[in-house]
């Protein structure tokens, strides 16, 4: 896991945590004096600013309209405000205002709101004026437009002018998620790439942040104020990953920039947050600060990589990482340019669009690198267990006896060494055959492996001998086991008489005072097998 992980994943915490905080805490002050069918927008709308010392910037935005014609007894108005407390007057009587209660311990606005206001016949012609002022600056010369007719209407029609932007956002949030459970569904494997996953989590928190970002969230889901931070905190967090996931692919020796990345993208989101929750300064009115970080880090990484390529040359990975991040960067250059001179109200649909390609390309070629590195620890793991397993009986081999006793703690654990032998093994080769000789083997490394196998591990250490290695060793247990493989060998040979299977054994546990090691152990189970042996051939 990369060794900025579990920070990343305590911050992103603690911001779930605020948005839910918000949601529990927030209050609105609505006065509607008028209870709560297609749509079209105003025309001939008259706007103005009038300065107001009571307004938090000075300033008060009037809208005037008339009353359009009313069918069907009633209709509405309707009009999104972007960080904006709302008055609403049919010529001088207040019908409707919304702002944020005073008593809020989070954030100076109210949110991005859509507002609905019901009109009714008789009132055509009948003047309407519409008060709108905010805490911030940066929407004070944002245009408002103003819609009438019916909100199910203008929800259809603001989905299909946004529906585009969208899809591209849905289909980078889907894609972003394959890419972590991929990544998370291979972690023990080790073609685990940890590069997905930073990808994935960069792609998943974009594509909310789009999502989010839209009007369209704000009439599906109205009053919902913990909705409106979504944005500010997925900018935020997008950073981490994108940086982790090119030091993953890219890191060289440049580890001091990198970390230096790091430190300004943690730092963003601690100094943003901590503003908010103080009051100092909203979410909105730190956004400069994480596009600027945003903007850092897309250069030093472009620089970074560029000194990649002088170094190692220009390779086909990353040929594809810088094509992407350049048609990126533009398309995100372009989407703020557009977001400023807009005050905020356009689509940013280029820059998504063209990190949805990026996000494509670069995981198709982590998946790719993933699928070759499964291959070969698979056909690693191939070779690994032919090298440490017999491969007629499929029991550990005598080198995998050789690595696991140095494993062993015998400071702390009292292992025991069962030795076990085939009598008569020769004698079936040389009279039936080496074939049933090889099922003579087989079928007695079943038997034991039955017996032992909850108990320890089981070796073939060579031409009819077999071991097994007990984790805790204690005679009584051993004991129990050895008669269980007496009566199991009775019954084999009650079943198949032709075989005459018999198998002598020993044991022995691990004494300090006696052993040096494990194989001085193995040497007085096998001297006790030994004894049996010729205790079954005397009986004989």
């Amino acid at each position: 896991m990369h060794k900025y992980s579990k920070l990343y994943s305590i911050v992103a915490f603690i911001l779930l945590c605020i948005l839910i905080y918000i949601g529990n805490d927030f209050q609105y002050v609505i006065e509607n004096n008028r209870r709560d069918m297609p749509y079209e927008e105003i025309q001939g709308v008259i706007r103005e600013q009038v300065e107001d010392a009571s307004a938090p910037q000075g300033v008060r935005t009037v809208y005037r309209m008339r009353v359009p014609q009313i069918t069907n007894g009633r209709e509405e108005l309707l009009f999104y405000t972007v960080h904006q407390n709302v008055a609403v007057f049919v010529e001088d009587e207040m019908i409707y205002s919304i702002a944020r209660d005073p008593h809020n311990s989070f954030g100076k606005s109210s949110g991005c709101l859509w507002v609905v206001v019901p009109l009714y016949s008789g009132e055509e012609g009948a003047e309407i004026r519409v008060e709108l002022t905010t805490p911030y600056k940066a929407t004070l010369d944002m245009a408002t437009e103003f819609y009438v007719g019916e909100k199910n209407s203008l929800v259809v029609s603001k989905i299909r002018e946004y529906g585009l932007c969208l899809i591209i956002s849905l289909v980078t949030l889907i894609v972003g998620s394959v890419f972590m459970a991929m990544s998370i569904s291979i972690r023990r494997s080790p073609a685990a790439d940890i590069n997905l996953l930073h990808l994935g989590i960069f792609a998943v928190a974009l594509g909310i942040w789009q999502i989010a970002d839209t009007p369209v969230i704000a009439l599906l889901f109205p009053r919902k104020p913990e909705l409106q931070y979504i944005p500010y905190i997925m900018l935020m967090l997008m950073p981490v990953p994108f940086v982790s996931f090119l030091e993953g692919v890219y890191g060289g020796e440049k580890r001091t920039a990198w970390r230096f990345l790091h430190i300004l993208s943690f730092g963003d989101i601690f100094l943003c947050t901590g503003l908010q929750l103080t009051g100092l300064l909203d979410f909105r009115e730190t956004l400069w600060m994480t596009h600027v970080v945003f903007g850092v880090v897309v250069a030093v990484s472009l620089y970074l990589l560029i000194k990649v390529w002088r170094c190692e040359g220009l390779n086909e990975k990353l040929r594809l990482t810088l094509g992407c991040i350049l048609v990126s960067l533009a398309g995100l250059v372009l989407d703020l340019a557009v977001y400023y001179m807009t005050g905020g109200s356009s689509k940013m649909i280029m820059g998504i669009s063209a990190f949805l390609l990026y996000i494509i390309v670069l995981g198709a070629q982590s998946i790719k690198e993933a699928k070759r590195l499964m291959a070969i620890g698979k056909e690693a793991r191939r070779y690994e267990e032919m090298a440490y397993h017999d491969q007629l009986t499929g029991l550990h081999n005598r080198l995998a006896w050789v690595e696991m006793i140095r494993q062993v703690n015998l400071e702390q654990d009292t292992p025991a060494v069962v030795m076990l032998d085939l009598n008569d093994l020769k004698k079936c080769n040389d009279t039936r055959g080496h074939d049933c000789g090889d099922r003579y083997l087989v079928e007695s490394a079943r038997i034991i492996e039955d017996i032992f196998k909850n108990m320890g591990n089981c070796f073939r250490m060579g031409g009819d001998e077999f071991c097994v290695l007990i984790n805790d060793g204690r005679p009584a247990d051993c004991e129990r086991a050895l008669k269980e493989l007496d009566s199991r060998i009775s019954l084999f040979n009650e079943r198949e008489p032709e075989y005459e299977m018999q198998v002598a054994y020993g044991y022995a546990r691990f004494d300090r005072k006696e052993d040096y090691d494990l194989n001085d152990t193995r040497s007085r189970a096998d001297a006790a097998m030994y004894h049996h042996k010729f205790r079954m051939k005397k009986a004989e």
